[in-house]
């Protein structure tokens, strides 16, 4: 079946449902000893050997080296600078606050793709759009309430505004880049940045260490290749196509399937607010998944 024939929005699905079990490999791996550094670097490095392996393999490689314009110079190296960020950020503000409070001001980013959409591509803000949207937020906040409503502004919640921000800005250069292969893009990310973090590590001689545990090698692939390879290629993918404001909304599936993954293997059970929540938030996803 050839890519064109396939909905857009099914691309960006498919990856939240890749994406549904990143708490718990994080968790696990931060069990196991590693650190955020560390974890970032795993994804790197398993995302590069298996995406550079399929070049290789296919002998495609320098043909989509030809294809790199001067004008996609500068975005590919804010998008590695951002990459390399985004991936440490996520699990170092874990460290310093609760999930829900990450997850809440991370997806923030569904108003600032609407407003990125209507600056720089001039994507319509409509009326109901705006309306969806706070009701996602709506949503989403009901969805993550675990009773408190204490919400303490700390480290932790200011790292994951800075990832809000990345996520919005990753999106766009994806729709400035349109003439890059996807899979080529995330390898020249993920091997600049994979590079700067192998130095990192190697300066603080823990290097060796990262293979010695095969238990930690098997989680660190694994988490490489839900939310490295396929989680970020099949974004990259639907981004292309969607609107930035749609395709902000469609993203909120991510906490909802890491929601009730964590209810069926960690016996974390949503309560009945956060199922009216999980509800507001999957009626904005199919409304925006209808729009053309």
């Amino acid at each position: 079946m050839y890519l064109s024939t396939i909905p857009w929005h099914f691309f960006l699905i498919l990856a939240c449902i890749c994406y549904s079990f990143e708490w718990w490999m994080v968790r696990e791996l931060h069990t196991l000893g590693a650190s955020s550094l560390e974890i970032a670097f795993y994804k790197g490095f398993f995302t590069v050997l298996l995406i550079g392996s399929y070049f290789l393999f296919t002998g495609k490689i320098k043909e989509h080296f030809r294809k790199i314009e001067k004008k996609y110079i500068f975005p590919l190296i804010a998008f590695w600078l951002i990459f390399l960020y985004g991936n440490a950020a996520y699990a170092e503000a874990l460290q310093y606050t609760k999930v829900m409070n990450v997850l809440v001001i991370i997806y923030l980013s569904i108003f600032l793709g609407i407003l990125s959409g209507w600056i720089f591509f001039g994507e319509k803000i409509i009326k109901s759009l705006i309306l969806w949207a706070i009701l996602a937020f709506i949503g989403i906040v009901l969805t993550l309430y675990n009773g408190e409503l204490i919400f303490t502004f700390g480290i932790g919640e200011w790292i994951a505004l800075t990832i809000a921000f990345t996520l919005t800005t990753t999106a766009s250069i994806v729709k400035w880049t349109p003439g890059l292969n996807t899979w080529f893009r995330l390898l020249i990310a993920y091997s600049i940045g994979t590079v700067i973090l192998t130095g990192i590590i190697a300066y603080q001689w823990r290097l060796g260490s990262l293979f010695m545990n095969p238990i930690l090698i098997g989680v660190g692939l694994l988490y490489s290749i839900s939310t490295g390879l396929l989680w970020r290629g099949l974004k990259d993918l639907g981004t292309k196509s969607v609107p930035i404001g749609q395709m902000g909304i469609i993203m909120l599936l991510e906490p909802i399937l890491q929601i009730i993954t964590a209810s069926i293997f960690a016996n974390e059970i949503p309560s009945s607010i956060n199922m009216i929540g999980i509800s507001i938030v999957f009626l904005s996803i199919v409304w925006v998944s209808m729009k053309k």
